[in-house]
């Protein structure tokens, strides 16, 4: 904290329904956290209390987990010298030896952890092992992330486990973190949250409306069958199929868009993206250049056939200093 000895709280999630509140408490030598969180949706609905006690730069020292679920035995995970710990039966946890900070996927609050501790200049970068607890389960799992600090209070988030998952993050005075695009933002005055509104919209009507570029040569029917590709700049290129392709390419800025709000691909939460999408949403955030071209029709028999051999060609032109190819990365 900064002048305050305590502070509340709260978030909620950027779209559907939850809450979390959070008390700090500052000592002379460390900063307790006591939070109440509920959370999810359908069958992955949560309840939760945690518990962290953090040393001086907010370095992770132990915490404390219970949920509602019935059953749940309570999680007790503790570091000292490097070392995890289960603290309820004092087992040795080499599986998070080398993990620095913990990440719990159910609130914004864990950001703040390497943030404090990492005291990063502007420009700088860090990759750091985190110990990932991710709802519902909430098991422990050793995760490799990015920070990097943008500008005084502005952080870029990466994580590095293949998904291209990443997200600037605006923060407080204290380090505390005020919206995570896609996954929470503050509740003013730690008050009511922020109704939802829910509308009919265009799908990427919250996207900027000239982040990518699309090109559809003379002659191309755009109902009909046919190969297309994404091209990143810096990045690489994708070559994909669809039996209609106006109704496939209008689907890339809506899956960008529900990356940026939190949901699941084709609407269910627990279902993650495939990773053009993911390239796509980064690409999107850095403001990179983007395209999207429609190379043929064909016939819906011939579509895989087609496919591969585009693949193929991109292969071809990689090999000799071309655009990386994403499919099948």
């Amino acid at each position: 904290m900064t002048q305050a000895q305590s502070r509340i709280v709260r978030w909620q999630p950027w779209s559907g329904d939850g809450l979390e509140h959070v008390e700090f408490q500052r000592l002379d030598d460390a900063v307790n956290v006591h939070s109440v969180v509920v959370g999810g949706d359908g069958d992955n609905r949560f309840g939760l209390h945690y518990h962290l006690l953090l040393m001086p730069g907010w370095a992770f020292h132990n915490l404390t987990l219970d949920t509602a679920r019935p059953g749940f035995p309570q999680l007790s995970l503790g570091r000292k010298n490097g070392a995890w710990t289960n603290v309820a039966t004092g087992a040795a946890l080499p599986e998070l030896d080398g993990c620095t900070d913990i990440d719990i996927s159910a609130t914004p609050l864990t950001n703040s952890l390497p943030i404090h501790r990492l005291a990063l200049r502007e420009g700088e970068s860090a990759e750091i092992l985190v110990a990932h607890l991710a709802a519902p389960d909430f098991v422990a799992k050793p995760v490799r992330q990015r920070y990097t600090r943008l500008g005084d209070r502005l952080y870029r988030f990466e994580s590095l486990d293949g998904t291209g998952f990443a997200a600037d993050l605006k923060v407080d005075e204290d380090g505390l973190v005020i919206d995570y695009p896609g996954l929470f933002r503050r509740v003013k005055n730690g008050g009511t949250p922020n109704p939802v509104r829910r509308q009919r919209r265009d799908p990427a009507s919250e996207l900027r409306p000239d982040w990518y570029k699309q090109d559809v040569p003379p002659g191309i029917s755009m109902s009909g069958a046919g190969i297309y590709e994404w091209r990143i700049a810096g990045v690489g290129v994708y070559v994909g199929k669809a039996r209609e392709l106006a109704k496939r390419l209008r689907a890339y800025p809506r899956n960008v868009r529900d990356i940026l709000s939190g949901r699941g691909w084709h609407g269910q939460e627990a279902r993650p993206f495939r990773k053009v999408h993911y390239s796509l949403h980064k690409a999107y955030l850095d403001e990179l250049a983007v395209s999207v071209t429609v190379l043929e029709n064909c016939s819906v028999e011939a579509l895989g056939e087609r496919e591969r051999y585009w693949i193929a060609q991109r292969r071809q032109e990689a090999a000799v200093g071309g655009a990386a190819v994403l499919n099948g990365t």
